[in-house]
């Protein structure tokens, strides 16, 4: 308190041209750091999924899925999803018996709408599940509510992502592997004996191997999906995965943020630095490698730096404000 009433003081009455440049000094710094993760949404991703990953090299001896799994978090009570779930979408799935997890994914793909590209980036979680039925939402908001339901109904599912575009792969117990899935444009890859990939199966496949995108349900009949470059296989050099689906943990603090008026990418940076948002594990090329690993070393070591100087910045004029007011103080009193 001292700090924010010497620096108005220092302002309005001393007119220190030293304080009024540490307070200045402070506040463009929060401009800077506000705008270096409120970029494009592009730029905005690229940064943030690289700050908060694990970065794996595709010639690493890495078991993949079991990384992912290490630290995985998930909801422990799926009961509460009762409260954002649609009620007719629910009797919609819970009216059948289904044979297979695949069978059961695509019953979900039904139940969450289809997108018109008309919004981006729903705000809240209940948006998210209830809006999506009215064809809003992006890319990211689709594969949310379908995991959303997937976690509700006991299915092993994930996030991943390109840095362009955001699915979701799934475990299918009858085949024993990892099914990847489009629900935004409701797609699926699949090889030429008809089995089902997941996303590290696509980007491992040999060029000359015949894979087929496989539109599913009501695929807009418009969309070439052998045109879109969220699938190119160019765009696979960096895989990320979400390491975790604990929606109501993230939904509980984010409801704390909203209230108090901050956007969503301030948002969004708050809970991954508290450690309620899932980061992410990338796996990238050897030729990306290098050049991602020093990325995010140059980027944390100007964070570091920028907050160093905010504190130093702070210090002195917490001890410079407290004199200022203690001197108007000792002034008023007299």
């Amino acid at each position: 308190m001292d700090f924010f009433i010497g620096s108005y003081m220092c302002f309005k009455l001393t007119k220190n041209k030293f304080a009024m440049f540490i307070v200045m000094g402070v506040l463009a710094n929060g401009v800077l750091i506000y705008w270096l993760f409120g970029l494009g949404t592009s730029q905005q991703v690229y940064l943030r999924n690289l700050i908060f990953s694990d970065i794996v090299l595709e010639q690493q001896s890495v078991d993949l899925n079991q990384a992912i799994e290490q630290g995985f978090k998930r909801d422990t009570d799926v009961s509460r999803y009762l409260d954002f779930i649609h009620p007719n979408a629910l009797k919609v799935l819970k009216d059948k018996t289904y044979q297979s997890d695949r069978e059961l994914s695509l019953a979900i793909l039904g139940v969450i709408g289809q997108a018109d590209g008309s919004v981006c980036g729903l705000q809240s979680l209940g948006k998210t599940v209830f809006e999506t039925l009215r064809g809003k939402g992006c890319c990211s908001d689709y594969s949310k509510a379908w995991l959303f339901y997937a976690n509700f109904l006991g299915m092993q599912a994930r996030e991943v992502s390109l840095f362009n575009h955001t699915s979701v792969e799934y475990f299918d117990r009858a085949t024993g592997r990892w099914h990847w899935l489009d629900p935004f444009n409701r797609i699926e890859i699949v090889n030429a004996r008809g089995q089902v990939m997941s996303l590290l199966d696509v980007r491992n496949a040999p060029f000359d191997d015949y894979l087929q995108i496989q539109k599913l349900l009501t695929s807009v009949n418009s969309f070439d999906a052998n045109e879109y470059i969220g699938y190119s296989r160019a765009q696979m050099g960096t895989v990320f995965w979400r390491l975790g689906v604990n929606f109501l943990e993230v939904e509980a603090l984010d409801t704390h943020l909203q209230a108090w008026g901050l956007p969503k990418n301030v948002r969004q940076l708050v809970l991954l630095v508290a450690g309620v948002q899932p980061r992410w594990l990338m796996l990238t090329t050897q030729s990306d490698y290098f050049y991602y690993k020093l990325l995010k070393s140059l980027i944390m070591m100007f964070l570091w730096l920028l907050l160093a100087i905010n504190v130093v910045w702070l210090i002195v004029a917490f001890l410079l404000g407290k004199k200022v007011f203690t001197k108007y103080r000792d002034q008023s009193s007299a």
